[in-house]
């Protein structure tokens, strides 16, 4: 307690004298990185699971791609839920509400014995998934300094990826051990049920930028004090004494200028696109698809270590490349990247190639041209290309849309599979990804070094 008065004292005189590892938004981005890790452990963990579970809840191709396919669209539905509980309640209070939806959901996928039971428990872990992306998208953009505003946003990417690896690594060494699938679900309760009484710690700051939306001047200014300084923080207050309240769904459906509506469209485009670059699909059915030709523990080592290099690239990315060339340089070769890798899978399935080395070297350049860009840059420059009052729910409605289609995506997966073959899967991936590109290099200008506050000059230019 001495040591937070301590703080607030510092902090009223100037820049608050801390050590790196006090600061309050470092504090609130490890807490807050639950979100990430359980939506990545449910792709990998769920990967391993729908190999081992057929004995005990035998699943049709349409059942299997539902129970995968509904939890992407809770996402979507999540989404905007979490953005209107982050705007009324706070970011704090939203984001204890979608930890508390994980762990049920978790537990549930564990426990579950029918299809309906399954499926029921999906839509719930999806729903706090997806509220909790939001939620976190727009409150680390909100508490982060502007200079490490992309690296605290991109890690949340980091994040996610880390939990596919670890739901990837679960599924290797839980594997031939009593009940391991529902291990294997089950542990994803883990992280948000640690996570949730830590949100409350006084170290960890609700959004001033929230603060200042409700009227709360006096709270917004010593809390962007500690977070940015006294400097920084007393040219944002001026900027910020004449925000707007946050608009209305119908205000930012129906964007009262044009350079509002092409910020939105950029912003959607960008969280869609990812989505559309079939991430899901290949990260939660690899291990199935592996499995029909080669043992299912030999699949699930594979999948672990394409994840392992995913880490490794993300992190490289969030560090280093996503300040040093910008955004738009590094989505537009990552998006190449990913037509590229999916016509070659395409020929190598139709070639009927082997797993090791081709299939699992293509799907290698994959994930690694992916990583480039298209993984991390979303949850950075879709928050920040909005104006403050249509963040929140931008961010939401961005999430909304991409989970729906990674939902369509993903449910529709093993029924085309097995009505068209896996070739066919991959070379309408390759079209859509063109399609992606093409929008990509048209709507998305370039945001590095911009502030959030000038974000508007790059959208009133017709280039």
């Amino acid at each position: 307690m001495a040591r937070a008065e301590l703080g607030g004292a510092e902090a009223k005189k100037g820049a608050p004298q801390r050590g790196p590892w006090l600061s309050p938004s470092l504090c609130a981005r490890v807490i807050t990185s639950v979100t990430g890790l359980a939506d990545g452990y449910d792709f990998g963990s769920i990967s391993g699971a729908m190999v081992l579970m057929r004995g005990d809840v035998p699943l049709t191709p349409g059942q299997l791609g539902a129970v995968v396919g509904v939890a992407y669209l809770a996402m979507g539905v999540g989404a905007p839920v979490g953005g209107s509980l982050g705007d009324a309640l706070g970011r704090k209070k939203a984001l204890a509400f979608s930890y508390m939806l994980l762990i049920v959901g978790s537990l549930g996928c564990a426990l579950s014995n029918t299809f309906v039971e399954f499926f029921a428990a999906r839509i719930i872990l999806g729903g706090g998934v997806g509220a909790g992306m939001s939620v976190v998208s727009t409150f680390m953009t909100e508490v982060a300094p502007k200079s490490q505003r992309g690296y605290y946003v991109g890690l949340e990417d980091l994040f996610l990826v880390f939990g596919i690896f670890m739901g990837y690594a679960f599924n290797y060494i839980l594997t031939g051990i009593a009940n391991d699938w529902r291990w294997m679900l089950g542990l994803g309760a883990v992280c948000p049920a640690v996570a949730l009484p830590l949100l409350f710690l006084p170290q960890v700051p609700e959004s001033p930028r929230w603060e200042m939306l409700q009227g709360n001047r006096e709270k917004a200014t010593a809390l962007l004090v500690s977070i940015v300084g006294e400097e920084e923080a007393a040219r944002m207050l001026e900027e910020w004494s004449c925000m707007p309240q946050a608009c209305s769904w119908s205000e930012l459906l129906c964007p009262r200028s044009m350079w509002r509506r092409r910020a939105l469209v950029a912003s959607i485009g960008v969280w869609v696109t990812a989505m559309v670059a079939g991430i899901a699909v290949v990260t939660v059915y690899m291990a199935q698809i592996f499995s029909d030709e080669i043992p299912a523990r030999e699949s699930f080592l594979l999948t672990a270590i394409m994840a392992a290099l995913r880490v490794g690239v993300i992190a490289l990315t969030v560090f280093y490349l996503m300040d040093l060339a910008g955004r738009r340089i590094w989505t537009l070769i990552s998006c190449g990247g990913v037509v590229l890798s999916f016509a070659l899978l395409a020929v190598l399935y139709h070639v009927e190639a082997s797993v090791v080395p081709w299939k699992a070297s293509v799907l290698m350049v994959y994930f690694a041209s992916y990583s480039l860009g298209m993984a991390a840059i979303p949850y950075v420059y879709g928050p920040e290309v909005l104006p403050t009052d249509m963040r929140s729910k931008g961010v939401s409605a961005g999430i909304f849309c991409a989970r729906m289609s990674a939902g369509c995506i993903t449910w529709s997966f093993p029924l085309a599979k097995e009505a068209f073959g896996v070739s066919a899967v991959f070379t309408g991936l390759a079209t859509m990804n063109v399609a992606s590109f093409i929008f990509l290099y048209l709507c998305m200008p370039e945001s590095k070094g911009v502030s959030l506050e000038e974000m508007h000059h790059l959208f009133r230019s017709p280039s």
